[in-house]
């Protein structure tokens, strides 16, 4: 599965934001594929709200990449 695009996203909800724009879906989209409301997605991008692991792992495999990019970045090493 591919990483996270590169950028500067240093947060959860960043690398959210950015994979899920690198997929080419909005967050409608994103909410569909979950089965969550848009308005949950919405706050996991904009820092609400933390998704549960269950929620984060559908939304890594919506998005074609891991939990471990989504929560750790492109390096795969673990947030400082």
């Amino acid at each position: 599965m591919p990483a996270c695009p590169p950028g500067p996203a240093t947060t959860l909800a960043g690398r959210i934001t950015r994979a899920r724009e690198a997929a080419g879906l909005s967050r409608e989209q994103l909410a569909v594929a979950i089965g969550r409301s848009h308005a949950s997605v919405t706050s996991y991008e904009l820092e609400r709200a933390e998704p549960r692991l269950k929620i984060l792992r559908a939304i890594a495999h919506a998005l074609g990449t891991t939990t471990a990019d989504l929560l750790a970045g492109t390096d795969g090493e673990a947030a400082a």
